[in-house]
C-alpha cells in the first residue's frame, strides 16, 4: 500500500509541470493588517504559501513549490471590496523564478472574484501568466513531463490560467479547500487546453 501510494505521488508531481507557480489566492479578502495566513497544498505538485496583511487592503505573499525543479514567487493581493461576508473582489499579480536543471522566470497577473458565508466560500480566479525559459537546459524528456507539450522551438511561453474552487471553513482560523485548475495556452505549447484539481489546507494566524 505505500509503494502503490509513494509511486501515485510521485506520478502527480511529475505531471504536473508548468514552470510557473500553480498556486493562486483563493479569496479576494485581505487579511487583517499584521496577520498571517498559510496555505498547504497539492495542485497536485506540493505547494507551500504564505500571506501576511500589510495593510487593510493589501497582503504580500510568497509561494514555493516543487516541481521538476523548485519554484518561487512573491506576490501581492490588493482587494478592491474587501467584506468579511458576502461579495470580494481583488487583483492578484507577481514574479516568479525556478532555479535547478530548469531555469525560467516570468510574471502573473489576474482579477480573484469570491463570495462568502458564515462557514462556505466558493472562488473564481483568472491569471494570464508568461514564462521565459532556457531551452538548453530542458531536455525533451523533461518537457514531456509537464501537463503541457513544451515547444523546445521557443524560449517563452504564454497561457491563461482559470481558478475554481470552495473553501469550508471549519472555524474562523482553518479551512479546507478542493478546487481545480483549468489551462489554456495561448503560445509555446502544442496542445491548447489542460485541467489539473487540486486541494489545500488554509490557517490563519
Amino acid at each position: 500500500m505505500k509503494k502503490i501510494l509513494f509511486l501515485l505521488t510521485l506520478f502527480l508531481v511529475v505531471t504536473s509541470c508548468t514552470l510557473a507557480p500553480i498556486y493562486t489566492p483563493k479569496n479576494a479578502r485581505s487579511l487583517p493588517p499584521g496577520n498571517f495566513e498559510v496555505d498547504i497544498g497539492v495542485y497536485p505538485v506540493i505547494s507551500g504559501n504564505a500571506s501576511y496583511g500589510v495593510t487593510a487592503d493589501f497582503d504580500l505573499g510568497v509561494t514555493f513549490e516543487q516541481q521538476l525543479a523548485p519554484v518561487a514567487a512573491l506576490w501581492g493581493k490588493y482587494s478592491f471590496l474587501n467584506n468579511p461576508a458576502g461579495f470580494a473582489l481583488a487583483a492578484y499579480g507577481g514574479y516568479f523564478k525556478s532555479g535547478g536543471a530548469i531555469k525560467a522566470s516570468g510574471y502573473m497577473l489576474g482579477p480573484i472574484a469570491s463570495f462568502r458565508t458564515q462557514w462556505f466560500e466558493a472562488y473564481m480566479a483568472i491569471r494570464y501568466n508568461t514564462v521565459n525559459y532556457t531551452v538548453s537546459e530542458i531536455s525533451q524528456s523533461d518537457s514531456d513531463e509537464f501537463i503541457f507539450d513544451l515547444n523546445l522551438a521557443q524560449s517563452s511561453m504564454t497561457y491563461w490560467q482559470l481558478d475554481l474552487g470552495f473553501n469550508f471553513w471549519v472555524t474562523e482560523t482553518f479551512a479546507v479547500n478542493i478546487g481545480g485548475v483549468y489551462f489554456n495556452y495561448i503560445d509555446g505549447v502544442s496542445n491548447s487546453t489542460d485541467f489539473t484539481p487540486t486541494a489545500a489546507v488554509l490557517f490563519k494566524f
